[in-house]
Order: structure tokens, then C-alpha cells, then sequence
């Protein structure tokens, strides 16, 4: 038996509920904006990263993986600011 198996068994939270508070206070901490719209630049590293293994990936072109419809569409919506009103940050 593990040293920490009592502790274990008197935890009453979730895995999701954990998930749920940790990005609760990355946003109000401003740790994530509200308005995740992914980069170009945050794309290319992904790309760069995966051209250790794949040589394709070097020369791909960031926007052709990338649709920023559906994060501006609610954006541009107001939902996104609806979200987050009465919150600091």
C-alpha cells in the first residue's frame, strides 16, 4: 500500500472539477485571454516541433492549418464577452 493512499481516499473532488478551477484562475489570473484565437507563430512551432519526425511538417505553411472562422464568428457575436462579463481580467 502506497504512503499516500490515505490521502487519496479522502479527496472528494473530480478530475473535471480539478480542470474546471485550474481554468477558472488561469483566466481570471489573465494566464489565458478569454478570446483564444490560436497564432501563426504558436502554429509554426507545432510545425517545427513535428519536423523532427515528419520532413513534411517543415515546409508546411501554417494557415492552411488554421480556421479562425468559428473562434471570430463568436467573437464578433458577442458570446465571448458575454462569458466572461462581471469578471476581472
Amino acid at each position: 500500500m502506497s504512503t499516500y493512499a490515505p490521502a487519496v481516499v479522502m479527496i472528494t473532488v473530480t478530475p473535471r472539477e480539478i480542470l474546471e478551477k485550474s481554468y477558472d484562475i488561469a483566466v481570471a489570473e489573465n494566464m489565458l485571454p478569454a478570446k483564444q484565437y490560436p497564432t501563426l507563430e504558436g502554429v509554426k512551432l507545432i510545425l517545427d516541433t513535428f519536423a523532427e519526425k515528419d520532413p513534411r511538417a517543415k515546409n508546411a505553411n501554417p494557415e492552411d492549418f488554421v480556421d479562425m472562422r468559428f473562434i471570430r464568428e463568436l467573437d464578433e457575436s458577442g458570446f465571448i464577452d458575454n462569458l466572461y462579463k462581471g469578471r476581472k481580467g
